[in-house]
């Protein structure tokens, strides 16, 4: 989850943050799609070391994880999707209140890969799918680019290839090149409905803005996506460490190419995390295909479920 520029305020990068495109042919041997799911109860906890990161299993069918929010990522999928996945849903240390940074470092990109390579052994998950949102899935494919035997597909959406400045003026360029007049004007009219928005990173004050900058996150820019967060916690501390400008992260710093089949499943709409950011990542993804879809914003699981569900399987199958 980012959130858009306009939201920051005083922050000066952002915070969480169909067109078919087949990607370049690649020379992995393609995993198994079926995997058992391991024998672990239906919630629960694993151990980070220096605190507790909460799951939920819901669904049926092949075996993968949801990394970030347990709460709001359960509420994203579709009862379709779930009769097709039997996924955790993982909390990441950024909705764990309390939690601190890892060891005496603090939290960011390369941090939760840590996290979800710990979580993923405890659960017994042997090369799950792995599906990640905003810079959660920027998070998943960091993972495959680390650990690229631990897991089987990477399914990134919304997801950027890098998270810096150059994602703030990505966002800016896009929303100025591509936002309707109707969308400028229902943004502006969501704001002053929404009144004087908070500073700081508090859940309140996290949620207000990403609520009242809805007309850049929804393909219905008039989308209120309160009930989405209702009983959802954030670490304020975390969640400032990991968005600091000094906790940058880009692919192409890491080992290329990441050899790992990678989905991108991105927005025509999504004005926080544009689509032609990945124009020029596409090569360091040999086994990658890329879906705009076209009826949605920064969340096409939630925007186009079935489409979203269909472009997914028949990506896994094939």
């Amino acid at each position: 989850m980012i959130l858009p520029f306009r939201a920051l305020l005083p922050f000066s990068l952002l915070f969480s943050i169909g067109l078919l495109i087949p990607g370049c042919g690649g020379t992995m041997e393609k995993p198994s799609p079926s995997q058992s799911f391991p024998s672990i109860p239906s919630d629960g906890s694993v151990d980070l070391g220096n605190t507790r990161a909460s799951y939920v299993v819901e669904g049926n069918g092949r075996p993968c994880m949801v990394i970030g929010s347990r709460i709001y990522y359960s509420k994203t999928f579709s009862d379709s999707f779930k009769a097709r996945f039997r996924c955790v849903y993982l909390d990441l240390r950024g909705f764990i209140p309390g939690a601190p940074p890892p060891g005496s470092g603090s939290f960011g990109v390369a941090a939760a890969v840590e996290d979800i390579e710990s979580s993923r052994e405890q659960l017994g998950l042997d090369s799950p799918v792995i599906f990640g949102h905003s810079i959660h899935g920027l998070m998943a494919i960091a993972f495959a680019q680390k650990y690229p035997d631990r897991v089987s597909q990477v399914i990134a959406i919304g997801a950027p290839p890098v998270f810096d400045e150059d994602l703030q003026k990505a966002s800016e360029r896009f929303w100025e090149a591509e936002a309707s007049q109707e969308r400028i004007a229902i943004n502006a009219q969501n704001l002053r409905r929404a009144g004087d928005l908070p500073d700081g990173w508090t859940t309140d004050a996290m949620v207000r803005r990403y609520v009242a900058f809805g007309a850049m996150y929804w393909f219905d820019p008039s989308f209120d996506a309160s009930e989405l967060w209702e009983e959802v916690e954030i670490n304020p501390e975390l969640s400032q460490q990991v968005f600091d400008p000094t906790n940058s992260f880009d692919l192409r710093d890491g080992p290329v190419p990441i050899l790992t089949p990678v989905l991108l499943a991105l927005g025509r709409y999504d004005f926080v995390v544009p689509y032609t950011m990945w124009d020029s990542y596409l090569d360091i993804l040999p086994n990658h295909q890329r879906h705009i879809f076209s009826g949605s914003g920064h969340t096409p699981q939630f925007e186009q479920p079935e489409l979203f569900l269909k472009v997914v399987v028949d990506w896994l199958d094939n």
